[in-house]
Formats: structure tokens, C-alpha cells, sequence
């Protein structure tokens, strides 16, 4: 579990000009649990077997600088700069007094991460009176070094949408996103084996809906 801080600020210039600016402090999760040692007396518990442990995990600061402008009746453009401090993760380890042979550390692997950026730009356009129609692109930029425990990636959203709204009282959204992650070729060496060759790449698919009713 744990606690953290959360701000954020809203400038308008003017009714067609506006500016966001928020920020999360960064946090870190402590996780309970079991870990198993399937190769004994070798990793970490004598004879193998499963004991209690615990794991650290820090959640990084964002910080995220975001704008809309109304061009005329009909076009408005948006966009977002997200700036994550993912070189808060140094590490994967988790501890417990059961993981003797180490000196109470169960599993430890380093991670190599640094901050990285998120940047995301569209536009909505009101067809007419009661249809909007919204579209756009971000890229989320890889913060790690690929590894088999988390296949990081650049990642690219395309997205569309539609605002229906035939009455002031209530409206529908509805948004289909898309993300293309980039393929990967990547080397691990493992405890037990030589070196190996792994290829990671990803594809998803969101589509959202809701109704909103104003009393």
C-alpha cells in the first residue's frame, strides 16, 4: 500500500484558450507475498520450497503540461506533454528472512530505466449542432531497456470519437483507440543457461462508450 500527493492547476486565458498543468508525487508500493524457490539450495532458500516476502516497488513522479485552443466554431485542437520519472526504478528485488543463502534477498534483478516523455496531440470538429467528432495521435516513449520480465517499448495510440448530444440535458460518447508497439530484439543470460534471443511486440485494441445526463 501506500499514500500519495496529487495537484494540479487550470489557466484560461480566455473562453477559446486554456491551459493544465498537473503533477503526481512518487510513491512506493510495498507488496506482500510468497516466493518459491523450484531450484534448491541454489537461489536463495535452503532445500527450496516457499517462505514469506516482500517487495518495493516505487510508483515515479508525472508531471504533465496540457492545452486546448478553439481555432473557430467548428475546429478545436488539444495536446499533452507527460513526463514520467522512470528512473526512480533502479531495481526488482523482493526480501525475507526465509532467503538465507542470500542474506535474506529472495530474487534480485536490476533494471535499467530513464525518464521519459508522452506526447499526444488532436483535434475535435463540431459537424453540427448535435455531433462532434474528435481523432488523435500520441507517443509514449520507451523508458527501459527491454527485458523478458518487462518487454518495454515506444508505443503509438491513434484514436477516434464521437460526441452525440441531441438534447442540453444528455449526451453519448463513444472512442476506439489503437496501439502499434514497435518490435524489440532482445538478449538475456540466464542463471542456469547461456544466452538467448527473445522478440516482443504488441498490439491493442480499446473501444469505450458512456452516457452523461445533466440534472
Amino acid at each position: 500500500m501506500g499514500v500519495w500527493l496529487e495537484c494540479g492547476c487550470l489557466v484560461e486565458l480566455d473562453e477559446n484558450n486554456r491551459f493544465g498543468l498537473s503533477y503526481r508525487a512518487s510513491v512506493d508500493l510495498k507488496l506482500d507475498g510468497d516466493f518459491t524457490d523450484f531450484t534448491p539450495g541454489v537461489v536463495a532458500v535452503p532445500g527450496g520450497g516457499k517462505v514469506s516476502a516482500s517487495s518495493t516497488v516505487p510508483l515515479p513522479t508525472i508531471i504533465e503540461l496540457s492545452g486546448f485552443h478553439q481555432l473557430n466554431t467548428k475546429l478545436a485542437i488539444h495536446y499533452s506533454a507527460l513526463w514520467t520519472q522512470w528512473s526512480e526504478y533502479t531495481e526488482f528485488k523482493a526480501t525475507g528472512s526465509g532467503c538465507s543463502v542470500n542474506a535474506g534477498v529472495c530474487f534480485r534483478k536490476p533494471e535499467e530505466y530513464s525518464d521519459a516523455w508522452r506526447w499526444a496531440i488532436g483535434a475535435t470538429y463540431q459537424l453540427n449542432p448535435i455531433i462532434k467528432l474528435r481523432a488523435g495521435f500520441a507517443l509514449d516513449e520507451k523508458a527501459g531497456k527491454t527485458t523478458l520480465s518487462i518487454p518495454d517499448q515506444d508505443a503509438y495510440w491513434y484514436s477516434v470519437g464521437m460526441n452525440y448530444a441531441p438534447s442540453s440535458d444528455w449526451s453519448l460518447d463513444v472512442g476506439l483507440a489503437y496501439m502499434d508497439r514497435s518490435d524489440e530484439t532482445y538478449t538475456e543470460t540466464s542463471l542456469f543457461a547461456a544466452d538467448h534471443s527473445y522478440q516482443t511486440k504488441g498490439h491493442l485494441l480499446i473501444l469505450g462508450a458512456q452516457v452523461n445526463y445533466r440534472f
